[in-house]
């Protein structure tokens, strides 16, 4: 089965306080996942962040995005081999970040995989990530897939009155 498309979206208002220094952050973060054939992946990663910052009554603004994105191809049942890229940038302080990666995953059981690989980033900010999943080395990864199937919420879907 293929051509599936799943996208999520997360919004966080953070507001902290330390000492004499205030902080708002506006994240805004977009993941999309489609399955263009039963045996090739694609998925990406949209980020936007605006920062207000007041410290000793000096305002500070500033923004940064996010864009990633990768492919994995199944290799059959059992096997997938996967690519990614980075790019971040913070114009407001005229910072730059990049990475790329590699992974390899084991179907270890039905809709669940293992993912061993490495990662190469130069930064990166926290605040982008659902799952702490930008890593810089080394890392394992397990994938789990949660769908209406899973669940057997279509279970009905085929039946006749």
């Amino acid at each position: 089965r293929g051509k599936d498309n799943i996208v999520l979206g997360r919004i966080d208002w953070i507001n902290q306080q330390q000492n004499a220094q205030k902080t708002a952050k506006y994240v805004v973060n977009l993941h999309d996942n489609y399955k263009p054939s039963y045996d090739w992946e694609m998925f990406s990663h949209v980020g936007y962040k605006y920062v207000v910052t007041t410290f000793d009554a000096q305002e500070y603004k500033g923004s940064s995005y996010l864009v990633s994105s990768g492919i994995r191809k199944y290799l059959n049942k059992d096997w997938d081999i996967g690519i990614q890229g980075l790019y971040a940038a913070s114009p407001s302080v005229n910072t730059v970040s990049k990475g790329f990666g590699a992974s390899v995953g084991y179907n270890v059981f039905k809709n669940a995989w293992l993912s061993v690989g490495y990662q190469k980033l130069n930064s990166y900010d926290k605040n982008y990530s659902f799952d702490d999943s930008y890593v810089n080395g080394f890392f394992i990864k397990f994938r789990i897939k949660f769908d209406e199937e899973t669940f057997h919420l279509n279970k009905n879907e085929n039946a006749t009155n």
